[in-house]
Formats: C-alpha cells, sequence, structure tokens
C-alpha cells in the first residue's frame, strides 16, 4: 500500500517538474529525511523499551487497566504499533511520507494549482494513516490481543482506532494551515478535506474487516513485503481510496469547485454523525462469520 502511493506521487509530478535544481533541493531534503528515520526509530526503540520495562508479567490480553474500555484498546493499539517490526516501519513511512508532501506543497504551491491534483493527493496526506493501517485490521489484532478479537467488546476496538485515525488527520490539518497559503476558499477547502477524509474515507476504510484472507507476520519486515501479492484488505483500502476520491472529482466536473466542497462537508458531516451506526453494522457482518475468519488463521 506505502509503494502504491509512492509511485503514484512520482508518476504524476516527475513528467512536469525535474529539473538539475529540483534534484539538487530533494537531494538535500532525502538526507533530512534520513536522519528523520534514524532519530523516529531511536525514539520508538526507546518508547519501547520503557514499556516492556514496565509491562506486568502477566498476560496483556488480559489486563485491566483503570482507564476505562476505550482508553484501554487505544493504548493497546499504540503497544502493538510499537511493538511489531511491520507496524512500527509502516508508521514510519508514514511519517516520511507525510513530511515529504508537506514540504512539496509548502514550497511548490505550483504543482498543486489544479484541483484534481490538490484533493487527491491533499485525501492521501489526511487520510494516509486510517488507509495504511486498516490494511492490517483484525490481521493484526488478531495475533496481538488474543481473546479479545471473539468477545462482544471488539466494537470498542474499532472505535478506539478511529479515534486515533481523527487525531492524526486532524493533526495533518492544523500542520496545513500553517504550511499552505491561506485564503478563505483554501481554508474552506482544507476543512471540507478534513472532514470528509475523517468521516467518509476513514469510516469506510474500515470495511476491510469483511475481506480479511491473509494473516500477516506482525514481527516480519515490512520492506520484505512489496513484492508479494497484495491481501485483498490492501486491495479494498485501495478502493475505498479511488471511488472517494473519484466522487469528489465527478461532483467537481459535473458541477463546480463550492458543490465539491459542500459535498465533501455534508457527505463527510453525514458519516460522522451516523459512525455508531456504521460501526453497529460492521459489528454483526463481522461475527456473523468470525469462525471463518478464526479458520484462516489456523490453517495458515
Amino acid at each position: 500500500m506505502e509503494l502504491v502511493f509512492i509511485v503514484l506521487f512520482l508518476c504524476v509530478f516527475n513528467t512536469h517538474y525535474l529539473s538539475a535544481l529540483w534534484f539538487m533541493d530533494y537531494n538535500k531534503f532525502f538526507f533530512v529525511l534520513c536522519v528523520l528515520q534514524i532519530a523516529v526509530s531511536l525514539g520508538v526503540n526507546r518508547i519501547q523499551s520503557n514499556i516492556v520495562s514496565a509491562s506486568q508479567p502477566y498476560s496483556i490480553s488480559t489486563r485491566i487497566m483503570p482507564r476505562g474500555e476505550m482508553m484501554n484498546y487505544l493504548l493497546l493499539h499504540i503497544k502493538m504499533t510499537i511493538r511489531s517490526p511491520r507496524l512500527r516501519q509502516s508508521f514510519i513511512v508514514y511519517l516520511l511520507l507525510s513530511v515529504f508532501y508537506f514540504y512539496l506543497f509548502s514550497t511548490k504551491p505550483g504543482m498543486i494549482q489544479a484541483f484534481p491534483i490538490r484533493i487527491s493527493f491533499l485525501t492521501v496526506l489526511f487520510g494516509f494513516f486510517p488507509i495504511t493501517f486498516n490494511q492490517f485490521l483484525y490481521s493484526a489484532e488478531a495475533s496481538f490481543f488474543d481473546h479479545l478479537m471473539i468477545t462482544p467488546n471488539f466494537k470498542k476496538i474499532l472505535q478506539a482506532k478511529y479515534l486515533l485515525y481523527v487525531f492524526f488527520v486532524s493533526l495533518s490539518f492544523f500542520v496545513s494551515l500553517f504550511l499552505f497559503p491561506l485564503t478563505w476558499q483554501s481554508f474552506m477547502e482544507l476543512t471540507a478535506v478534513l472532514v470528509y477524509t475523517a468521516g467518509t474515507i476513514s469510516l469506510l476504510s474500515f470495511c476491510s474487516i469483511l475481506f480479511v484472507d491473509t494473516k500477516i507476520d506482525l514481527f516480519g519486515s515490512l520492506y520484505k513485503t512489496f513484492g508479494n501479492t497484495q491481501s485483498t484488505q490492501a486491495l479494498a483500502m485501495m478502493l475505498v481510496y479511488l471511488l472517494s476520491t473519484g466522487l469528489v472529482l465527478c461532483v467537481f466536473w459535473l458541477f463546480s469547485l463550492q458543490i465539491a466542497i459542500y459535498f465533501m462537508l455534508i457527505t463527510g458531516g453525514i458519516f460522522f454523525l451516523l459512525r455508531q451506526k456504521w460501526f453497529n453494522y460492521l459489528h454483526r457482518c463481522f461475527f456473523a462469520n468470525k469462525y471463518e475468519k478464526m479458520e484462516i488463521f489456523r490453517i495458515q
């Protein structure tokens, strides 16, 4: 999934904006990215060692925290990301690509003057976190949370993950406010992308739980899987992104920019208000064939 977005970016921009000066600027930038990745890796390892040293000797799946179920699952999800090399590397890729996109959009605003390009990459920038991690939905949790995956509280896990996704979508939005030249039109556009990504795209990405067909190795390397066949979940995530973005572009081409902005605001707001009903629906569909999904993990 991460490789797809990298290739998509290069295919769109390399034919129009490459020059000798461009390469000189980006050689410096990639050096900064390498330093940043080393710093992030050291920080993650430090946090991981602190968590391991503070953990209790009994199973994490049976540990009860006094912060409530939602906060419990939220902290467990963070621990899962930190402890798993596969998810940790995905998170580092997310950070590096986000910094790369912010750098491009803030220093070369001419690259995103066209609305289709601007919307396509803003939705990637805002929605890259949920799209990246929901391709592992259930596949990762089934290995990490143990028997919690078959308890009635599984819906709380989905809600906790969604809370984390909204945080990172909102973080990208606030960073954009400081980096992009703002007018009232651009502010409304960024707000519309925020609502549409946090509401429509993020919530639709949870439907990947209905397409679980592959068990992932939490302790495997992300970079060794680039050449492997994509799982149905990853393909579902790509389809969610393409359909969601394509729908906005269709509204833009058929009507106008203002109508497209209102469409994102209204659609995203409706999804956000109905998020509990959506989670209830996914919960029912998931538990209707949960034993078939568990069988996948037994035979792989």
